[in-house]
């Protein structure tokens, strides 16, 4: 009802805030490293439900029930859709989770064919083709979030 004005000593103080910056345009490189993540996420899933469905042999020695199976790839295919989403928005930290977890496993299928490479001989062929795809698909994909213009746009995004 009153007139505002500057001078008012009961006026609570105001801070002005920084206004985001727009990131800009997602970089090509960006976008299609989400694809790839996403076409990862395809390829893992499809061979895990050919597998729980007994359409693909499945893997040689002691095994988990079948449910727990099914709950632990679904949890991690949740994560892993989760991290795409995020680094889509421009989540750095989703950036290098991601980064982790891929480098976790090259690592991982590293030390199994270094070390394990009998063991992995029982393993049905769709298994070691979708393994080695999906290693180059997640490799090729850190390699784009981390090369041209995709740090600098995760820099103004985050």
């Amino acid at each position: 009802m009153g007139v505002e004005t500057t001078d008012n000593p009961f006026k609570p103080p105001r801070a002005e805030l920084e206004v985001p910056k727009d990131p800009g345009p997602m970089p090509q490189r960006v976008r299609i490293a989400v694809y790839l993540i996403w076409a990862s996420l395809a390829v893992g899933l499809l061979v895990n439900v050919a597998m729980w469905t007994d359409v693909v042999a499945r893997m040689p020695g002691p095994r988990a029930p079948l449910l727990m199976e099914v709950v632990n790839g679904l949890i991690g295919f949740g994560i892993v859709a989760f991290l795409a989403w995020k680094v889509r928005r421009g989540r750095n930290w989703a950036r290098w989770l991601y980064t982790v977890l891929t480098a976790m496993g090259v690592l991982g299928a590293l030390v199994m064919v270094g070390f394990a490479a009998s063991v992995l001989k029982g393993f049905p062929p769709i298994v070691w083709i979708s393994g080695a795809v999906n290693t180059a698909i997640q490799v090729v994909a850190v390699f784009l979030l981390f090369t041209g213009e995709a740090p600098e746009w995760f820099r103004r995004s985050s």
